[in-house]
């Protein structure tokens, strides 16, 4: 938490000084900083164009919070390069390959591992075109599909989507609850995933797509409510926006506050994202 605080706040303190281009932000680091690379993008994905992680990878590990392999599906359309030694630590590359794994499977095809067979904890950086991967990865600040998968309810947010509450059982930090006779007989891998499971158990997931015709569609799974923050060219002139939760579709008001603007542009500073109005949706 500490370090991920931190990095955001010296991204808002970079794009304070200088004109940096909010879509074309992309993430980069190397062993703890690769974990904060995934870290990042996992929690966070509407902030950047691309993630560079390099030996690092995301975490099964539930104490303090830090159980973010439950969120990988919030990367399905984040271009990913990810430099890895075959030789490293071994639970690294399963907790990696698992990653990719899932990634694969919800169908981001712009996801790649890319392993050396020969190193260790290192990587070389001579196998990706990295000019033409950067110029080709560019942040959607308003993409007509946004996925949150969420654990805390807490003004989770991904562009124009934002978890407001969450259903009970769906927690951030959750005790290790199994049997002893079965957890002492698994091995360490049968041990992680049993944890993943649980965590995954234990988040949310929304899915709102926003079609060509203005409607939008939300699917909420342990989510109880959440807000659509909208920018002044999607609210039409009767102030109101179909929205359809799978057992109802109607229309509903936009609250449209100067309130709203100003204060997401003061946390987020993001010049190509305006919202002035939010319709709140309750499950």
């Amino acid at each position: 938490q500490a370090e991920r605080d931190e990095a955001l706040q010296a991204l808002r303190w970079m794009r304070l000084l200088y004109n940096v281009d909010e879509d074309h932000i992309h993430v980069h680091g190397v062993s703890r900083g690769g974990h904060l690379t995934w870290d990042l993008g996992l929690r966070h994905r509407d902030r950047f164009a691309s993630l560079i992680p390099a030996i690092g990878g995301p975490t099964w590990i539930i104490e303090e919070g830090r159980n973010n392999m439950r969120f990988t599906e919030n990367l399905w359309d984040m271009p990913i390069r990810d430099l890895q030694g075959s030789r490293d630590d071994y639970r690294l590359l399963r907790n990696l390959r698992r990653a990719f794994q899932r990634l694969e499977v919800i169908g981001n095809t712009n996801a790649h591992l890319v392993e050396f067979e020969d190193l260790g904890h290192n990587f070389r950086t001579d196998t990706i075109d990295w000019a033409g991967f950067v110029d080709n990865s560019q942040r959607a600040p308003l993409p007509t599909r946004v996925l949150i998968r969420a654990s805390q309810g807490t003004n989770e947010r991904n562009a124009w989507l934002r978890v407001d509450k969450v259903e009970r059982g769906i927690q951030e930090v959750f005790p290790l609850t199994v049997r002893p006779n079965v957890w002492n007989v698994l091995e360490e891998g049968e041990k992680a995933r049993y944890v993943q499971d649980m965590a995954d158990s234990k988040t949310g997931q929304v899915i709102a797509d926003r079609h060509a015709d203005g409607k939008f569609q939300i699917q909420m799974d342990g989510i109880k409510q959440v807000s659509l923050m909208l920018p002044m060219e999607w609210i039409p002139e009767d102030g109101k926006v179909w929205v359809s939760t799978g057992k109802a579709s109607k229309k509903r008001k936009v609250r449209v506050s100067t309130q709203v603007l100003l204060q997401d542009f003061v946390e987020r500073f993001d010049r190509n994202f305006l919202p002035v109005g939010v319709v709140t949706v309750k499950r």
